[in-house]
């Protein structure tokens, strides 16, 4: 068997930065390097932020021009650049904006998270959230008619 052309279609040269390979592409030719590296994967949270950021940034694109504006309006006197504020309100990770007329807006996310949160506390219907010694605790409710007492400033309130 004979072949034709070049015997070997690459050479191998050992270069200061790594290996190196010579080939033939469309009439030239063409020096890489040799492995090619690859571009790490992306998790699954990082698509997902990802994911959110495009709707976020598509929500923005398509809404009402004077929503957009009392943004820009509201955004003039401060640091914050309009479409900063707008875009954390829709992506949801402002905690609260607040209108001319003292209105608060928080995000629905945040919503969802704090009381996520709350919940692996206790998630009992009537249950009190107070400071513990060391971290938040909840006092079950307790039967009708008892009342709430403190035992002092070191001690957790308890039904009496």
């Amino acid at each position: 068997m004979a072949i034709l052309g070049e015997p070997i279609p690459w050479v191998r040269k050992e270069a200061y930065e790594g290996v190196f390979y010579t080939r033939r592409w469309r009439g030239k030719r063409v020096t890489s390097s040799w492995p090619r590296r690859r571009k790490r994967r992306r998790a699954a949270l990082q698509r997902q932020k990802e994911t959110d950021f495009a709707a976020a940034v598509l929500a923005i694109k398509w809404m009402d021009p004077t929503i957009v504006g009392q943004y820009i309006d509201r955004a003039k006197p401060t640091q914050t650049l309009w479409r900063d504020a707008l875009m954390s309100q829709i992506y949801g990770t402002a905690f609260a904006l607040t209108s001319d007329e003292m209105l608060t807006i928080y995000p629905q996310q945040f919503w969802l998270k704090v009381s996520n949160s709350l919940d692996k506390l206790g998630f009992e219907t009537g249950a009190l959230l107070v400071r513990g010694s060391g971290q938040w605790q909840t006092i079950a409710p307790a039967a009708a008619g008892l009342v709430l007492t403190s035992g002092g400033p070191d001690t957790l309130p308890t039904w009496t």
